[in-house]
């Protein structure tokens, strides 16, 4: 055999290799799941392969694209589902239950309504959304008051493929913040349709947080709303605000308030409890529910946050001589005398800490003047089994307590107003 042919087999043997690896690398794996819902047939299908992550390199990714058959046939779903993702297949489908009809509801960042009327699928778009994740949440599912907000985004799992999600509790759906869908006629209102700000205050504020509260004759949906600074020279403005519409009408209104005076020093407070117990309902001339501050005698009593991920209990906005009061509480409840104060030192950046140890417990009192905060914690430096419950119960058992005095209009005279931030 020639020298040539057998360097020709050589490379032809080469290239196969090499070749079949790349195969075997780059190969996109498909995998196809079904799931009956009613009428429908809603079909999976994931496709895995490498793509480049900029972090990590070459890493598998999955897609799972779904589609929606009737009696044999796919369903086909409005031309465009997203702008700017490159992903232009249905990321979601939800089985919405509590209606006369099978209904589901399907899409990406637009959406769209199935249901089977005079026993053939009727498609009604519901949403168009432009570049942001789109968002369901019911207005009346928690006993006349808004639900868990449901954010559409794609499925980067082969393993959930086969799992559809429900939508139950409620009728009147709220559509990416901005339509309210009757799940039942199919009715729906689009409202704030110039954008979502009102009287200069964007809505909702966090802008994951969803609608707030819903009035009790189903008009009126309420947002957190919080005062844009980039836009003007302002200083003397309410930095949060009520922010109401009638979604019928499409007509709204701002309340503002005051956050020193309702005591409210983070957005994890903003919650529909929060809400109920500062504001009410009350009829208009018109017969019309429309929002109010509640009427309150005495202040608002400050009250501590404890924050059970990371087993801290916060006081904010405090001045420097809450410090001494409350670690004196904090030894009286533990039964502790002044002898278990082992350090007090300060930092330039951490503040001051004292530093409590009494029968191998070790807790932490921190103070940050500038921050205007005081937090009770586990020794920072302590290492503590997650089987230990030993200072979860420690420091929630004093933020109980310590809060439990508080609302009973104990200690105020030690907090100060809560920091603004100006742009």
């Amino acid at each position: 055999m020639k020298l040539r042919t057998v360097f020709l087999i050589c490379v032809l043997l080469v290239v196969g290799i090499v070749g079949v690896a790349f195969y075997r690398f780059f190969r996109v794996v498909h995998q196809t799941a079904r799931v009956e819902v009613g009428p429908f047939t809603i079909q999976a299908d994931a496709a895995t392969g490498k793509t480049f992550n900029v972090n990590y390199g070459l890493v598998d990714s999955t897609n799972v694209a779904y589609s929606i058959w009737f009696q044999g046939r796919p369903i086909q779903a409005p031309r465009q589902l997203e702008s700017n993702t490159g992903l232009p297949f249905l990321w979601k489908v939800y089985d919405v239950r509590g209606t006369s009809e099978p209904t589901l509801i399907a899409g990406s960042q637009s959406l769209f309504m199935v249901k089977i009327k005079n026993g053939r699928p009727v498609v009604t778009p519901i949403h168009k959304q432009f570049s942001d994740f789109a968002t369901l949440q019911f207005l009346d599912s928690q006993t006349g008051q808004p639900g868990v907000v449901h954010t559409v985004s794609m499925i980067s799992s082969d393993e959930d493929m086969d799992k559809i999600e429900v939508l139950e509790g409620g009728r009147l759906l709220l559509v990416c913040g901005l339509n309210v869908l009757d799940i039942e006629s199919g009715e729906i209102w689009s409202f704030s349709t110039r954008g979502r700000s009102l009287d200069n205050y964007s809505f909702p504020a966090p802008h994951e947080a969803g609608a707030l509260a819903f009035s009790p004759d189903q008009k009126s949906v309420v947002f957190h709303g919080e005062f844009q600074t980039w836009n003007n020279d302002l200083t003397d403005y309410a930095k949060y605000a009520m922010v109401v519409f009638d979604f019928k009408t499409d007509k709204g209104y701002v309340l503002p308030y005051d956050d020193n005076e309702l005591r409210l020093t983070s957005f994890a407070n903003v919650n529909y409890d929060w809400f109920a117990s500062r504001f009410e309902w009350v009829k208009s001339d018109a017969g019309q529910d429309r929002l109010q501050l509640r009427p309150h005698e005495h202040p608002y009593p400050w009250l501590g946050q404890y924050k059970p991920r990371d087993n801290y209990f916060i006081l904010y906005p405090v001045k420097a001589e809450m410090l001494e009061p409350f670690t004196d509480f904090v030894l009286d409840q533990l039964g502790w005398t002044r002898q278990a104060i082992v350090k007090d030192e300060s930092q330039i950046y951490s503040g001051r800490t004292i530093q409590l140890e009494w029968d191998g417990v070790k807790l932490d009192i921190n103070i940050r003047e500038d921050d205007r905060q005081i937090s009770l914690s586990k020794h920072l430096y302590l290492d503590v089994p997650s089987s230990d419950t030993t200072y979860t119960t420690i420091v929630k058992n004093i933020a109980e307590a310590f809060n439990h005095q508080l609302s009973q209009g104990e200690y105020q005279q030690y907090f100060d107003q809560p920091l603004r931030e100006n742009y």
